[in-house]
Formats: structure tokens, C-alpha cells, sequence
């Protein structure tokens, strides 16, 4: 499916404090690390609803899907209502354009 690209995906970013020690380094403990991280979701102002939805529910699919270990390794993603700076593809199709 050509919509199952980086164009067409929203934008995340870290939104999550990084631990460090003293010097400034980071903590080596990865576990700690991992429940601490959390990623901003974008939203693409210029993807159309229909296209929207269909994602959401391939999301809700996977994470059906998935094993316990996979869950426990997955990042906290809150939506923020942010929008995206990412530009709609040049090539896209009508379906995925608002």
C-alpha cells in the first residue's frame, strides 16, 4: 500500500527528560531509560480523515497482535494536537489529502 511510507506517517518527537549523571552522561541503565521515554505525536493537517482512520485501525490491529514482550517494549505516545511542519508528498494521492 503506498500509503504505508514516512510521508505519510505523523511526526513524533521525544518529549521525555534524559537522565544524567554528574559528568552529564547518560544513564547506562537502558531499562530505566525506556519507561521514562515518551514521544510527541503530530498530527498532518493536510491528511484526509478517511486515511486517518484507516491507520488508526491497522494501529489497533497491530496492537492486538502483538507479544507481552513486544508491549513491554514499546514508548508511551501522547498525542498533542501539535501539527506537523511535514509537507504532503508531492505525488499524493487525492485520497490521502483532506
Amino acid at each position: 500500500m503506498e500509503f504505508m511510507t514516512v510521508d505519510y506517517m505523523s511526526s513524533e518527537h521525544s518529549i521525555s527528560g534524559k537522565q544524567n549523571d554528574e559528568d552529564g552522561y547518560e544513564s547506562p541503565d537502558l531499562e530505566e531509560r525506556a519507561k521514562k521515554k515518551v514521544f510527541s505525536v503530530s498530527k498532518l493537517e493536510w491528511r484526509s480523515p478517511a486515511l486517518t482512520q484507516v491507520m488508526q485501525s491497522l494501529d489497533r490491529k497491530i496492537t492486538r497482535r502483538r507479544s507481552s514482550k513486544g508491549c513491554n517494549m514499546l514508548v508511551e505516545r501522547r498525542h498533542t494536537g501539535i501539527i506537523s511542519s511535514r509537507l504532503a508528498p508531492d505525488d499524493a494521492n487525492p485520497f490521502a489529502l483532506a
